[in-house]
């Protein structure tokens, strides 16, 4: 067989091959649980159950030391808003991203990507919107924990104001990792970054401008609700949409194929 017997061999095989948009809805269904669930598994590195198995110890000992406080120093919902569900997404927003290009280094398998017929780019695309899927899965999780095992909250409304910061600091440290196309130093980089937000927290506690801003926690007698909920969604939409362009400069790093593969 030579090289024209071969494309058009390929030709035909493309031509007869059923597309996604012609499948049925449960096949469709099939096929998106695949593709996250065999991205989940390059993410983690097939380390996904010991990653569970973490946060449910750190779910755990929170509470037992919550159950063990006095009950009138029992956590309160702004207190599991930061510490149950903000802590573990952003430890895992900074550890995966750091890793999301180092992993396919260490695999030998990131300079395949550059070799697939098609856009590469769709490729990376599905691999962060399956990690982005994941960490909105997680939010809600944790959201419903925090309801049902410590104290009455609002599920979907922390789950979504939990996620957006994460969201936010994975699309932070996906473009440091292809800038410096190393992990450690973009999850270095991002550490010190947080460190400073959280040192800066405090004297932005009362403003739109804290990545850990909690909405459930007006200040009484200092801010109008209506500015409050105005000042909410401004800090979420920023938060995205910084986060999207984040994912986007890193994307367009993507084409440094040398860089990246040094």
């Amino acid at each position: 067989m030579n090289q024209g017997d071969l494309q058009l061999l390929l030709a035909e095989i493309n031509k007869n091959s059923t597309t996604f948009s012609e499948l049925k809805l449960t096949r469709k269904i099939k096929v998106v649980f695949d593709v996250f669930r065999l991205n989940t598994r390059i993410v983690f590195s097939n380390r996904f159950a010991w990653f569970l198995f973490g946060l449910a110890v750190y779910c755990i000992f929170l509470y037992v030391a919550n159950y063990r406080s006095n009950i009138y120093d029992r956590m309160s919902a702004n207190t599991i808003f930061h510490i149950l569900l903000q802590l573990p997404l952003l430890a895992f927003a900074v550890f995966l991203n750091m890793n999301l290009i180092a992993s396919e280094k260490d695999n030998r398998t990131l300079e395949i990507t550059f070799t697939i017929a098609g856009s590469r780019i769709k490729i990376w695309l599905i691999r962060f919107g399956s990690l982005c899927l994941l960490f909105l899965i997680l939010a809600y999780l944790l959201s419903l924990i925090g309801f049902f095992f410590f104290v009455d909250l609002p599920i979907w409304g922390f789950a979504f104001h939990a996620y957006v910061p994460a969201f936010f600091i994975s699309g932070l440290v996906f473009y440091f990792a292809v800038k410096f196309s190393n992990g450690l130093a973009a999850g270095m980089v991002s550490a010190v970054l947080l460190f400073l937000m959280f040192i800066f927290n405090e004297a932005l506690h009362d403003t739109r401008w804290s990545l850990f801003f909690n909405p459930y926690d007006r200040p009484h007698n200092r801010v109008d609700p209506a500015v409050w909920n105005d000042w909410t969604w401004q800090n979420r939409l920023g938060l995205i949409m910084l986060g999207a362009a984040f994912i986007f400069a890193a994307l367009r790093g993507m084409r440094q194929r040398e860089k990246l593969l040094r």
